[in-house]
């Protein structure tokens, strides 16, 4: 914002003629020299910048005539970027509000116009010109395609659509699963699926599904197995989260709280059992 002061000085004489008459008459006029400076510049905040200048000598009426030419020239070249558009969804005024949201749709949209966007330099502040180039650089720039001719391609840049957020959640809960699983430890190790003992009295080979006694190793259903009450646990602890949800229908809500107690229930006491069965006598 710029404030403009012009000031009207007068004086007298002037001598007005024709091709026969001769008419004396007094018009005022100015003896002062052109006068154009600033006297103030300052910025009250991010948004308002004053400035206030002084041109003088002007004849009556003339500081109204320049003034508006140079509001209207400043409106129009001083480029500037803002949001001018909203849209919402499930949105049936201005003033109405959301449940997930704490602000008005009103006070939203005036906030969105307290918004600064910075300008980006359009193509013709980007090129330089050719007299204030360096001249090797100037002459490196132009020679190579004074004879060279790009190709004329036609390629397509591949679409990139960005995943949804159940596909994200869904590779994050397998990445914990594999990590808990022992799926490192399968690759490097190579354990057999399950173990086998011979029972001392009768000589009979039985499969084994947990190493007993051992901490460090593991066969590869036991692995999954423990994993997947690892995973069962998660899932129970999302299922009562979203039992809270303020959006839901109560009949959904009891749902979700009743199956995300019973994953956590069975992860916990199926935990307690392979821990026992492969620690004999924890927690004892």
């Amino acid at each position: 914002m710029m404030f403009f002061v012009f000031q009207n000085t007068v004086n007298d004489s002037m001598i007005r003629s024709n091709n026969i008459i001769m008419v004396r008459e007094k018009i005022k006029v100015s003896t002062r020299t052109l006068q154009w400076k600033c006297v103030e510049s300052a910025a009250d905040s991010k948004r308002l910048l004053c400035g206030r200048f002084i041109l003088s000598p002007l004849m009556k009426g003339q500081a109204d005539t320049i003034g508006i030419a140079m509001r209207r020239a400043f409106l129009g070249e001083i480029e500037g970027t803002c949001i001018t558009r909203a849209k919402s969804e499930k949105i049936s005024h201005e003033y109405s509000t959301r449940m997930d949201i704490q602000e008005s749709v009103h006070e939203i949209l005036m906030n969105l116009k307290e918004i600064l966007l910075g300008n980006f330099p359009t193509s013709q502040t980007l090129t330089t010109k050719p007299s204030a180039m360096d001249p090797l650089f100037h002459l490196l720039n132009i020679l190579p395609y004074s004879f060279l001719r790009p190709p004329r391609l036609r390629l397509k840049l591949p679409t990139i659509t960005l995943p949804s957020a159940m596909t994200v959640f869904s590779l994050v809960l397998l990445t914990y699963f594999m990590v808990v699983s022992g799926v490192v430890y399968d690759v490097i190790v190579e354990p057999p699926g399950i173990g086998s003992t011979q029972d001392p009295r009768t000589g009979t080979v039985r499969p084994v599904v947990f190493m007993s006694g051992r901490v460090n190793g593991q066969y590869i259903i036991e692995g999954l197995s423990s994993g997947f009450m690892f995973v069962l646990g998660g899932l129970g602890i999302i299922l009562m989260d979203l039992a809270i949800s303020p959006n839901r229908a109560k009949s959904l809500k009891i749902s979700f709280a009743a199956a995300g107690i019973s994953f956590l229930v069975i992860a916990y006491v199926m935990s307690m059992l392979f821990l026992r069965i492969k620690i004999p006598g924890y927690l004892r």
